[in-house]
């Protein structure tokens, strides 16, 4: 007995040191942070059967992605190359079991929320620094070069340092008011330095991220430290413009290049006609083939990670390089959530997707409401826990692969702490 309860210990502290290892994890790479999310979905499974808390099997949410993680590998079976579109879907779950595993952390351990927050303050602190040096020597601390106006710090070549601080800015949002419990000038200095580094890593997406993120705090914060909400943005408006006034890389980047892909369509390296479409040529090009696709599969799509395929095969399809060009940019996703879940999993796989996104928008709209009338702590963890979940899944902006492993990590991580937090009263 001795020894099973030993075991269950260590256990629970080598889940704790996986759970805040992950997200650190995630910035060397898929190997290692996949690695991490596979051990601590495996301790999970074993430390709730163990202790007989089947509570968490039964969440509806748990269950209906379990549903769907049946559906997609289902239509995998059916698809036009099954082997490839199983390696997306056949241990897809895995996800959802790791916000399991999170929200049994949570209930077991009441430190765990503010650890793990101030872990990531930490850890966005060291990520903005080594940033800054990276911009202005263009070297990182470990020698990653400073390329084509993209600072990534130890992501490296992997331009993704944006999203990566955006997707869990909401996580240090929640640590700093539960450190500092008022707006004060230290906060301000920490969310200008983040935001700051957000902004300079080029990442257009991650900056529309960000902006979600600093007016939902404007709106959710108590009325008597407003003003000071407002000196904030009116400091990273300052940090924003000198950032495209003296680094011409990134002006030629966030704003020429914006307004570049929505007003024209580059034919050559000199020529280039108006675009007459309300977005990027290439990205229309993904959409539109993707859709059409989609027409001819609706109900069940073409299974998990084929849209890659039918890509493929679109672009041997074409003989001259123009062509071949023009659906070069979107060969492994169609770089949209939904147009890319249309495509792959039909209607019947897209709706819950859809219905969720909705349900996001309600609890953030009503925890508003709640909020305004009487602040509370748990509300505004709420608000910002749901707001990062809206952020993956809002659907009007360029998106990586929905199947991708690395991506998912970030997709399901708020889930866990969605879970805990429902349990708790407003």
């Amino acid at each position: 007995m001795l020894i099973k309860v030993l075991n269950l210990n260590f256990l629970i502290k080598l889940l704790n040191f996986l759970g805040y290892l992950i997200p650190i994890a995630y910035i060397t790479g898929p190997f290692l942070s996949g690695l991490a999310v596979v051990l601590f979905c495996i301790i999970s499974i074993i430390l709730i059967i163990a202790q007989k808390k089947y509570l968490y099997f039964k969440n509806l949410f748990f269950i209906l992605v379990l549903l769907w993680s049946i559906y997609i590998i289902t239509i995998s079976l059916f698809s036009l190359n099954i082997s490839l579109s199983l390696s997306s879907s056949l241990f897809y779950f895995r996800f959802v079991f790791m916000a399991l595993g999170y929200w049994y952390l949570l209930q077991q351990n009441p430190n765990f929320f503010y650890n793990f927050t101030r872990l990531l303050c930490i850890v966005f602190l060291f990520l903005s620094f080594d940033s800054i040096i990276q911009a202005i020597f263009k070297f990182n601390l470990i020698g990653f070069p400073y390329e084509h106006g993209r600072i990534s710090s130890f992501f490296g070549r992997e331009k993704i340092l944006g999203s990566y601080l955006s997707r869990l800015l909401p996580f240090v949002i929640i640590f700093l008011f539960l450190r500092f419990k008022k707006f004060n000038f230290r906060m301000s200095l920490i969310l200008l330095l983040i935001s700051t580094t957000i902004v300079i890593s080029g990442e257009r997406v991650a900056i529309l991220y960000l902006s979600f993120s600093l007016i939902l705090l404007l709106i959710s914060l108590k009325s008597y430290i407003r003003t000071k909400i407002y000196f904030l943005f009116f400091l990273i408006a300052i940090i924003f413009s000198m950032n495209l006034i003296t680094n011409n890389t990134l002006y030629e980047r966030v704003i020429k290049g914006t307004i570049s892909d929505l007003k024209y369509i580059q034919l050559n390296e000199n020529s280039f006609i108006e675009n007459t479409k309300i977005i990027p040529e290439f990205f229309w090009n993904c959409y539109n083939f993707s859709f059409n696709k989609f027409l001819e599969n609706k109900m069940f799509g073409v299974g998990p990670k084929i849209s890659r395929e039918l890509f493929r095969l679109e672009i041997e399809k074409q003989l001259d390089k123009k062509e071949y060009e023009r659906y070069n940019p979107c060969i492994s996703h169609p770089h949209n959530f939904y147009i890319q879940l249309l495509l792959e999993t039909g209607l019947l796989g897209t709706t819950p997707i859809i219905v969720i996104f909705f349900f996001v928008i309600y609890k953030i709209l009503s925890l508003l409401y709640l909020n305004i009338k009487d602040y509370s702590e748990i509300t505004f963890k709420k608000i910002f826990i749901y707001n990062a979940f809206f952020i993956t899944l809002f659907p009007l902006i360029p998106t990586g692969n929905f199947f991708s492993s690395h991506l998912n990590i970030l997709i399901y991580l708020p889930l866990g702490f969605i879970f805990y937090l429902s349990t708790k009263n407003d």
